[in-house]
Order: C-alpha cells, then structure tokens, then sequence
C-alpha cells in the first residue's frame, strides 16, 4: 500500500494507487511499455517521438475539457489554430488548472530540448549544451524518488535508479509525464456552453491533498 505523505506534489499515479489499494505495478507496466518504445531511435528522433506524444495527450485533455463542438474544438486545435502547437497547448492546460506547476515547468523544457535538436542542421546529442542542463532540470524522477522507501528494488530499478545519463533521464522523465498526463486526464467532463467554469476549478477526479 502507498502511503504518500510527504511535502510537495504527489504524482497523480500513486494517489490512484493509494485510494485503489494497490501497489506500483500498473506504473512500471506503463513506464516499461514507454521505454521500449525508444529503444532503436536516435537522440533526435526521441525527442520528436516523446514531445509529439505529449502534445496528443494534452490535446486530449483540452478535448474533454471544452464543450462537447468537435468542429469548432477541431478548428481550434488544428495545427494551423490557435491551439495548434506544443508550447500553447502547455499554456493552456496549465491555466485551466489541468496540470500542476512542476508538470507546466517540465513539459516547457522537454519543449525546448524538443527544438534544440529540431532546428539544428548539425547532429546532436544528449551530452551537450544546452541539453545536458535541460535534462538535469527535468524534475518528475526527482518526485519519484521520495517514494523510494515504499518500493521493491525492481520498482525502484524501473521508476527512477536505471535513469544515469542524460538521454535515460529525459526518457523517464517524460515517460512519468506521459504517466501523470495520461491520469490526470481520465474522468475529464465537457464544459458546458453558456455556463460559467466553477470558481474552484475542474473537476479532476483523482485529486486529493497534496495532489
């Protein structure tokens, strides 16, 4: 059973896994599967891959958010809308409160490592500047690790330990993302027109204290 009381944010996974009394199995399945995905790609082509597939995560969650208009909302997030890039995507969701301030913070530096190796004509790599700065500063394996003492070796193997250089912590990092996103973004209910937001927010069903 986990029991997450500590100070700080709290990833949405193992508040699930607290309220269903389950342990970090479901995690290090969903984590596994995201990692194999980036075994044979190239430092570019990880960082296009994983950037792209949080962009369709959040644009998912802006989806369930508004209301329920697939045309006007496909207009809007179309890639030539106004909702239709990575960075305004991140912006949004943060300010309809959809995702918290470490999340908004880490999405916005995968973005930048993201356009780092995007636009430039020369090869690069995850030992470089400013990329390896980047990476360190990507803080989602950090908040997994205060959980550590709740953990098997193998969890803690797969969840953050096996993270060494840089390109193995900006692939965890962004797997936990993917895992935080993925969460936050079940149970999501459309807005409804002409009604004004509730002034405590939305509705994001896993939530708890220190969530």
């Amino acid at each position: 059973m986990i029991s997450p009381e500590h100070e700080g944010p709290v990833p949405e996974i193992l508040v699930v896994a607290k309220q269903r009394q389950q342990g970090f199995e479901s995690i290090v399945e969903v984590v596994a599967g995201f990692l194999h995905e980036f075994q044979a790609e190239t430092d570019r082509g990880t960082t296009v891959v994983a950037s792209a597939y949080l962009d369709d995560l959040l644009a998912g969650m802006l989806r369930s958010y508004f209301v329920d208009e697939p045309k006007v909302v496909a207009e809007l997030l179309d890639f030539q809308g106004p909702l239709g890039t990575f960075s305004s995507r991140i912006g949004l969701a943060y300010c309809l409160g959809l995702i918290r301030d470490d999340q908004f913070k880490d999405l916005n530096t995968v973005r930048k490592i993201r356009n780092a190796f995007a636009h430039s004509h020369q090869a690069l790599s995850f030992s470089e500047q400013p990329i390896c700065n980047f990476c360190d500063n990507l803080s989602q394996i950090r908040l997994m690790e205060r959980f550590q003492n709740e953990m098997s070796a193998e969890e803690r193997d797969i969840l953050f330990e096996r993270y060494k250089t840089r390109r193995q912590k900006f692939i965890g990092n962004t797997a936990h993302l993917a895992v935080g996103l993925m969460v936050r973004g079940t149970g999501i209910q459309h807005a409804q027109v002409g009604k004004a937001a509730s002034p405590e927010g939305p509705h994001l069903p896993f939530e708890s204290s220190g969530a």
